[in-house]
Formats: structure tokens, sequence, C-alpha cells
């Protein structure tokens, strides 16, 4: 697995704790665990402090292994505004290091196959193809999705261009409203190399869509009132306070 940093999140994994950040990628190589499979996790360096016992962890069959990032060495010297350009416009060199520490590992592991995440993509898929096994990218919904019918607009998200140009084995795009399948199809992703699911839900503690007697009894709401459920964890780029202002605006009639 190529992926981006979770910082907070590998500490909490670590300790045994529920992990924030990007929990469906620690989920995913958690059943892959649990399924006998061994999976060794690249990841990019951060500027946060590196957990105790050094750049090298193992879980059960998971092992992550933190890659140093050259730039990281710049973040002390500038404010995030300046940052977030300067380590743009250095990408280049972070992607070259991680490239070498990634054809080092496939070389010690020999992987039957790479998945890498977004942007990561440009790295994976060109070494799967490299050592003849399947390259497979997961992306975490889109922004190109808003953009296809203007034209000048893509450029913002370029990553997100090159990750499709690059066409793996396999595109997996959250089903997450960012209309990925439009953009898989006008990317000439064919039918049979693209998966668009939909993220999960525990239905232990939440009812399926439509069945309204159990949510109602579930939540001790035993009139008609009007019942919405919305999935996702609290955390402010959710957005879960539009749901709460919708609600406010229909109570109110507005």
């Amino acid at each position: 697995m190529l992926s981006l940093p979770f910082e907070r999140g590998l500490h909490c994994w670590l300790e045994g704790k529920s992990v924030p950040g990007t929990p469906s990628l620690v989920h995913l190589a958690e059943r892959l665990g649990c399924r006998g499979v061994e999976v060794l996790w690249l990841m990019l360096d951060w500027t946060g402090p590196v957990p105790s016992g050094g750049r090298v962890h193992r879980k059960g069959s998971i092992t992550i292994q933190v890659v140093p990032k050259p730039t990281g060495c710049l973040a002390r010297f500038l404010d995030s505004s300046e940052r977030g350009f300067v380590h743009r416009m250095l990408k280049p060199l972070d992607f070259m290091h991680l490239r070498r520490a990634a054809r080092e590992a496939a070389e010690r592991f020999r992987p039957d196959a790479i998945y890498s995440v977004g942007i990561y993509s440009l790295l994976g898929t060109p070494l799967a193809r490299r050592l003849g096994i399947p390259a497979i990218t997961r992306m975490l919904g889109v922004f190109l999705g808003g953009y296809l019918e203007r034209w000048w607009k893509p450029a913002f998200t370029w990553n997100e261009i090159a990750t499709l140009l690059v066409k793996p084995d396999l595109l997996i795009i959250t089903n997450d409203g960012t209309r990925g399948d439009r953009v898989a199809e006008r990317f000439g992703i064919p039918p049979e190399k693209f998966w668009f699911p939909v993220n999960g839900v525990d239905t232990t503690v939440l009812p399926l869509p439509g069945d309204r007697e159990r949510t109602r009894s579930r939540i001790g709401d035993a009139d008609e009132d009007p019942v919405v459920i919305s999935v996702g964890r609290l955390v402010a780029w959710k957005r879960m306070d539009r749901v709460i202002d919708a609600l406010t605006r229909a109570a109110c009639g507005a």
C-alpha cells in the first residue's frame, strides 16, 4: 500500500485507539490482515514527532514503514500558507524519494499486488507493471466532478487528472456524491476496471434506510416528526453543520 500519512492516526493505531483522519485505509489493512494477507504500508513522513520505535512498525500482519520526506525540513521555517505553496513546488522531490523506497521495499517484500491511494498511483501503478502484478488505485471521492463542464477549472485538480491518466488495472472511487462515475467515464476508464462502492455502515448501530419502525424505536420517537440520518465523522470538512442548518431552516419554513 502507498498512501498519504495519517499523523495522529498512526499514533492512535499503535496505541489501540480509534483512528481519526482516514480510517477506511486502516480498516482495509486490518481486514486484509484478518484474511491472512501480509500488508506492507509505505507512507511519507510528516512534520510531527515520529512514534517511539522508529520508522518501521508492525502490528499483526501489517507493517507500516514511514519514509522520510526531504521537504519536511522546510516546515519549521515557513507558515502554513507558504509551506503549502512551496511544498507543492517541491513535491517531485518527495515523490522521487518515496519511489526509491517503494522499489527497494518491493524487491524485499515481493508483493502480489500494489494498492495506491490517490496521487500515489503515479508511483504504484508503474511499479506494479514493472513487476507484472495488479495495480489498484483508490480515490476517496473526487473534486473533478464539479469541473467537467468548465474546461479551465480542472487545472486546480491536476493531481486527480494525473491519477486518472495512469489507468491502473482497477480504479476504485468512493461513491460519495462527487460524481466519480462520470469522471471515470470521461477519462476512458472501462467499466470492467472501475468500482464505485458506497461506504458501508454498521447496521447494528445504524438501521438500514427504509427501516422506519426500527429507526424510530431506536431513537425513541413515536410520532410522525421528520427524521434525517446523516452518516459521517464529526470533523469540520464533513460539514455536518450543513445538516443541522438545513433542519433548522426546514423547521422554520425557510
